[in-house]
């Protein structure tokens, strides 16, 4: 029958581990390994061409399968270095005790698979300097450093034109095209800085009603008037962020039913709005502060100012990172 192995029983019984990372190089990894030891590594180089380091290992060797792309496979024998270019579907492999390292061109993935007596301590930096002479003559040979500058431009000119392409995208013959959820988020999304600044100024207007005798005296309760607005204020502050915070998950929702390219955000009304909200909230924290700061009499009402508009600033580019981050499905949330 089959079935889905759960990650603890994938741990516990058969010694499984997978996990990834990205390479100080800009390689992005994906490793499996069994009971501490490397068995399996698919690397990914996207945007350009990288070294990774010269090394060798004692006990184990490693087969390398290129998927697509293309690499330079370099490798130190009886101490002078050699290389080969590897191409797509083609397979080498490396021997114990051999200093090598590998460059992988851009847009290549690269399958590693290690053999022999494996141990993830068995890795160990080559530091002759003799490598680098040879690196150096192989970016000359190969305009290593001539196609990164160029892969880097054509990078930055994609970029630009993606930038500016969206707002000449629809006509009448192409119009835009949006599915029912898509249209119920981006209501939700319209509604929630409404309801967000209806909340905002009607607190704005009450301060207005607040007089002096109700400020210094408190009333029947013995329960200060500055206190019991300044914990107002910092509440409907708070319920301002999580307005954000909805704001926010919704706009993640309708990405994912978008079935067309969003604007770039500094184009797009969703993200001001989303900066808006984020705005609203710190000056009500800011005024309920204030108030409480004017109750204890002291004089760090300019400081929690700073404070407050920090938090505000760092809670929105929070948002503003993970809106700009690839979802699962590929596109851009904007």
């Amino acid at each position: 029958m089959v079935g889905i192995i759960s990650r603890t029983i994938r741990k516990l019984k058969f010694g499984i581990k997978t996990y990834n990372q990205k390479m100080k190089n800009g390689e992005v990894r994906f490793y499996l390994n069994q009971k501490g030891k490397y068995g399996y590594i698919m690397t990914i180089s996207k945007d350009e061409g990288v070294w990774q380091k010269p090394h060798y290992h004692k006990y184990f060797g490693e087969t390398y399968i290129i998927q697509s792309g293309k690499v330079i496979y370099a490798f130190n024998k009886e101490n002078k270095w050699y290389e080969e270019i590897i191409n797509e579907n083609g397979i080498f492999t490396t021997e114990p005790n051999v200093p090598h390292n590998i460059y992988t061109f851009p847009d290549t993935i690269m399958h590693t698979v290690k053999h022999g007596d494996v141990s993830m301590s068995d890795w160990h930096e080559d530091t002759s300097i003799t490598f680098e002479e040879f690196k150096t003559e192989l970016e000359s040979k190969y305009n290593l450093k001539q196609n990164k500058d160029k892969k880097k431009d054509e990078l930055k000119r994609t970029s630009l034109r993606n930038y500016f392409s969206v707002f000449n995208h629809y006509t009448k013959e192409n119009p835009p095209s949006y599915s029912t959820e898509y249209k119920h988020f981006d209501n939700l999304i319209w509604q929630v800085p409404a309801w967000a600044t209806a909340i905002f100024t009607l607190a704005i207007s009450f301060i207005g009603s607040i007089t002096v005798k109700n400020m210094n005296w408190p009333n029947e309760n013995g329960i200060s008037m500055l206190l019991a607005i300044g914990i107002l204020y910092i509440i409907l502050g708070l319920i301002l962020q999580i307005f954000g915070y909805a704001l926010f998950r919704f706009r993640i929702h309708q990405n994912l039913s978008r079935k067309e390219q969003g604007l770039p955000w500094p184009f797009s009304a969703h993200s001001w709005l989303q900066l808006a909200v984020t705005i609203e909230s710190a000056i009500l924290f800011f005024i309920g502060i204030l108030f409480l700061n004017l109750r204890s009499g002291n004089s760090y009402s300019l400081k929690m100012l700073v404070l407050v508009f920090s938090v505000a600033i760092v809670i929105n580019l929070i948002y503003g990172y993970f809106l700009g981050k690839k979802n699962r499905n590929g596109a851009k949330i904007s």
